[in-house]
């Protein structure tokens, strides 16, 4: 969100895109504010909106750093999480296309899959805790497409302790 002072407000924000090739993609979007309260103090700041690599190896896609997040299974929003939220930072790898199941399975149809860790920030109910989204789709049939979708909020300041191992355990499980 934008933060709006009882006086004025002034931002700016930028956008850049790098492309490095077929296989590779970087994103910075930056904006900065000046605020000032009626006859009070002056006041801004900067922010990172995006920032964020991509590559492609074969038909996966790897993505770090911060970027909007939206998911479910729609084409543009999903009921999972809002597209209005910030950015989030986090390591995501997806299929860039569908692909088929290997044996008998390929006649369940094209399938999809992606996954993400996210670290939630220091200012949340619970301070740097993860969520963790795992989804996968598969269509057996060109007018019906079926998925699953794993949503997994977990650690944090003041959380259980756990392994990394049972940290896992539960994201999957």
């Amino acid at each position: 969100g934008r933060g709006l002072a009882d006086g004025w407000t002034g931002a700016g924000e930028g956008w850049l895109d790098l492309v490095a090739g077929a296989r590779g993609a970087a994103q910075v979007q930056p904006r900065v504010w000046l605020a000032g309260a009626r006859g009070g103090d002056t006041h801004g700041d900067a922010t990172l909106v995006r920032g964020y690599v991509r590559g492609l190896l074969g038909s996966l896609s790897i993505e770090a750093g911060r970027n909007l997040l939206s998911h479910g299974h729609a084409r543009d929003f999903g009921p999972l999480l809002s597209g209005n939220a910030r950015g989030f930072d986090m390591i995501r790898v997806s299929m860039e296309r569908p692909g088929r199941l290997p044996w008998i399975f390929r006649g369940l149809g094209p399938v999809g899959f992606s996954g993400l860790i996210a670290d939630m920030g220091r200012n949340q109910d619970t301070p740097s805790s993860k969520l963790i989204v795992w989804e996968a789709a598969l269509r057996p049939h060109r007018n019906l497409e079926l998925g699953l979708a794993l949503v997994d909020h977990q650690g944090g300041e003041g959380s259980p302790p756990a392994s990394w191992r049972e940290r896992l355990q539960e994201a999957f499980f």
